[in-house]
């Protein structure tokens, strides 16, 4: 250990990588805070760092008696590497092997060696997803370095395939630590049920993180609960620790540290670098009179004006007000504006959407101010979708090698008022096309403002990116701004605790106009989990209050069972000079099921032209004109969104199928080629896979189903559809059904098993599961369930009455074309006009209606 004497001997200065648990110290044999880091030793002068004498690796410092072990940093780095290197190229030869990957992760945590577990996570991902020990060493990994979220994930996917109560606790070990009590609970339900004392430790674990959070009155639950099942526990000094804690303060939320959690862990990121690590060794000119004197100038003036950009995320304008000043914000718009550091008042103004005041602060440390570089952005409305990218520049002579495409080249931000972010090369622009370089290789960021055009899937995966509460605060601030839209109100479903949702639902009941996706999602939440309450009754009573409400008409009949009188109210609800658009696009939809295709485009295109920016409408719409074979205006639709998301591969593939449909085989393959060029600088298995499956799309749609099914076997098991559809085209129905059913991939895979399957009682099977998942459903499948169950001797008119999606649907008719029936003839002649898809089941469908 180092010491000084009267402020001259050798002492640590600078801590990075640290890495902090709670546990035994060897020296002192007492539980303690033990730390392990990179520092660096010093000859100090009255305390001041003089001459550096090496990088040192510190291992376990205890936090009571300060002993601990010590290396030479370079030494320890080469034993990490070395360890690592061999222990992974022995496992990676054979990653089933248990004993080897045990040895591979006890290294990884002897040297903490983050950069070498974060590069396991695809491995593990291709070739360990089915071994729970391996997965259960994973998270425990994760767990000695405080990775919970990925020991959380690795815990649960060791579950999923084995019940293990060691498991159970390590994950619920996690879960505390990582703050998650109510979590971790559930998982320890054991050992309230079989008392054990050797499982106390987790009791008290799960005490200590809810005294963390500062939930006292959960805490005295468990702690009520423990006294129950352990009687003797009254006399353990630690229990007594814990329930007076928690009484003192069970009517505050005030957080309590305990010794489990260590605040340093929860609270410091691990494995970061600190300037205390390296300013030791300027201090000497650190010193200099001077210098200090300009270094303090220049923080005091530089503290005085902060540049912040103001980004309007909305697609209309309004004013804010800051420290007084006004500022007008066009829509989509970005603004400049210089505040003083510390707290900054701003107040919404002019605007008839949204309202409201905050404050947001800027504190940079006085004595790092000068090298702190920061991008401040302010976004009011917390609605805009932030973008920082990376790209790489190289000369045109660079013969090394390119990094491939990293998911952390991309970072989304949203649903804050403020952000602190890394300044970027390029902001608000795109990358420019040619660049001057310093050197033959340079990497380049830019900060981008998204436009509002994402489609679902990318939009999911942009709210997937970002933490669950600024994904809930983005949604929640874009219904403030428009409270009835469509996506909105699906993902707050998704986000929303159900209390919390359902309370928002109701809230705007009574708003009018009416929102009427609100209701719907209403209407659907309340069928689903309370099928008691009586929507009908609720509707009924609105109607009678206003007869005029066309929307309140379409509303109830959403509810309706009957199906004359479900027609009769949507007819009511297009009457008038304000007809429900919805009632139009319900009209259309039924006529689209029952094959009146020229029909349902009239009533749709009415639907859409009263509420162009409803999405549900447009996919439908789409469909109709697919059925019409309106092509050409469908391809102008799809080079639309692709010029806004060039990079979306599923709307390459509808362009790929339009062009099918025409016969345009060269057309299609060209698609291929414009795309793949576009994503030349993704990675390359990304590139193969969606060069490959493209292509399959058009070899099918030609009529070559074992070229398709060949493409799909090299496609890998990851994507559960076209796995299923492999083994489906194979005939290996069995392999097919274990995946429609362990995957959950609905009905419809289920009633093509039903079709094509020549065991009578595997075909019954199949349609009997579809006829109880159809039971659950709403009213339109419920008539589908009562049809193919033989619950009623049916008619064309009740086959008219199935509102399930026209491809589903057309497997309905063939499931009942299979039974005796005296209308063969009509189910076949509409299964034909719902047939007109050319993708996969195309030509099985096709063998069906031709035999």
């Amino acid at each position: 250990m180092p010491h000084t004497y009267n402020g001259i001997g050798t002492w640590y200065y600078g801590k990075k990588n640290e890495h902090v648990r709670e546990g035994i110290c060897e020296f002192c044999n007492k539980p303690s805070t033990l730390k392990t880091y990179d520092t660096t030793k010093f000859f100090v002068f009255l305390y001041i760092p003089v001459l550096p004498l090496g990088e040192k690796k510190i291992i376990d410092e205890c936090s009571v008696c300060r002993k601990h072990r010590v290396i030479k940093l370079s030494e320890w780095e080469r034993m990490k590497k070395e360890a690592g290197e061999e222990l992974y190229n022995s496992w990676i030869q054979e990653p089933g092997n248990v004993e080897k990957a045990k040895k591979l992760f006890e290294s990884i945590v002897f040297y903490r060696d983050v950069e070498l577990l974060k590069s396991l996570e695809q491995d593990i991902q291709n070739y360990c997803m089915n071994d729970p020990q391996i997965l259960k060493f994973w998270g425990e990994t994760h767990l000695f370095l405080n990775q919970f979220d990925e020991a959380e994930r690795a815990f649960k996917a060791s579950l999923l395939i084995k019940e293990d109560v060691g498991v159970k606790e390590e994950l619920a070990e996690t879960l505390a630590k990582n703050l998650k009590p109510d979590e971790a609970k559930s998982y320890l339900t054991h050992i309230f049920d079989y008392p054990d004392e050797s499982k106390l430790y987790y009791i008290f674990l799960l005490i200590e993180s809810y005294q963390f959070i500062g939930e006292h009155d959960n805490a005295l639950e468990v702690i009520n609960k423990i006294e129950e099942v352990y009687p003797d526990i009254a006399d353990n000094i630690e229990f007594k620790r814990y329930k007076k804690r928690t009484q003192r303060h069970y009517n505050s939320n005030k957080r309590i540290k305990g010794n489990l959690i260590s605040p340093i862990q929860d609270r410091k990121k691990e494995g970061s670098s600190n300037i205390s690590f390296i300013l030791p060794k300027v201090m000497p000119l650190i010193f200099i009179t001077g210098m200090i004197l300009i270094y303090t100038l220049i923080s005091y003036f530089a503290g005085l004006s902060r540049t912040v950009y103001v980004i309007n995320g909305l697609n209309t304008s309004y004013s804010i007000e800051v420290n007084g000043e006004k500022i007008k914000l066009l829509p989509m718009s970005t603004e400049k504006i210089k505040v003083p550091e510390g707290t900054t008042k701003v107040n919404i103004v002019e605007s008839d959407i949204i309202e409201g005041e905050f404050e947001f602060e800027i504190n940079t440390p006085f004595w790092k101010r000068p090298f702190i570089r920061k991008l401040r952005i302010l976004n009011p409305d917390k609605v805009a979708v932030l973008l920082r990218e990376e790209t790489i520049y190289v000369v045109d002579d660079y013969r090394g090698e390119l990094p491939e495409y990293d998911e952390s080249w991309y970072e989304y931000y949203t649903g804050r008022y403020f952000y602190e972010l890394e300044p970027v090369n390029f902001l608000f622009e795109e990358f420019p096309e040619t660049l001057e370089l310093s050197s033959k290789k340079e990497k380049k960021t830019r900060l981008a403002l998204m436009e509002d055009f994402l489609s679902l899937s990318s939009y999911m995966y942009v709210l997937g990116s970002v933490d669950h509460e600024d994904a809930l605060s983005h949604i929640e601030s874009k219904l403030v701004y428009n409270p009835d839209n469509e996506r909105s109100l699906q993902l707050l479903s998704y986000y929303q605790d159900e209390d919390k949702y359902l309370d928002f639902l109701r809230s705007k009941l009574d708003e009018r106009p009416v929102l009427v996706n609100l209701h719907i999602c209403y209407q659907d939440y309340m069928e689903s989990n309370h099928p008691s309450y009586n929507l009908k009754e609720e509707y009924t009573r609105y109607l009678e209050n206003e007869k005029d409400n066309n929307e309140l008409y379409y509303l109830l009949s959403r509810i309706e069972e009957n199906f004359q009188e479900r027609l009769s109210l949507l007819e009511r609800s297009i009457e008038g000079d304000n007809p429900s658009a919805f009632g139009y696009y319900i009209l259309g939809y039924i006529n689209f099921g029952m094959g009146n295709f020229e029909k349902a485009y009239d009533y749709v295109k009415k639907a859409v032209d009263i509420r162009e920016g409803q999405e549900s409408f447009n996919y439908v719409m789409e469909e109709i004109m697919l059925s019409l074979k309106m092509y050409d205006d469908l391809m102008e639709r799809n080079k639309v969104l692709q010029g806004r998301e060039p990079y979306n591969g599923s709307l390459v593939l509808g362009e790929v199928v339009l062009h099918m449909h025409k016969g345009d085989v060269a057309a299609a393959e060209e698609a291929v080629s414009n795309y793949l060029e576009r994503i030349k600088d993704s990675d390359s298995e990304t590139i193969r896979l969606w060069d490959s499956y493209l292509k399959g799309v058009i070899a099918y749609c030609s009529g070559d189903v074992h070229t398709y099914a060949s493409i799909l076997e090299n496609m890998g098991d990851d994507n559960s559809v076209m796995a299923f559809e492999h083994a489906f085209i194979n005939g290996d129905y069995d392999r097919a059904a274990d995946i429609a059913i362990n995957d959950e991939l609905g009905s419809y895979y289920l009633l093509l098993l039903h079709l094509a399957e020549t065991d009578a009682e595997k075909a019954s099977e199949y349609l009997n599961y579809v006829i109880e998942q159809y039971k659950e459903n709403d009213i339109l499948y419920k008539k589908a369930a009562e049809c193919l169950s033989g619950e009623i001797e049916w008619t064309m008119e009740d086959i008219n009455e199935i509102g399930v999606y026209p491809n589903e649907k057309l497997l309905i008719l063939l499931a009942l074309e299979k039974q005796q029936t005296p209308y063969k003839e009509e189910l076949l002649e509409l299964a034909r006009k719902l047939n007109y898809r050319i993708e996969f089941p195309r030509h099985f469908i096709n063998s069906l209606l031709n035999k």
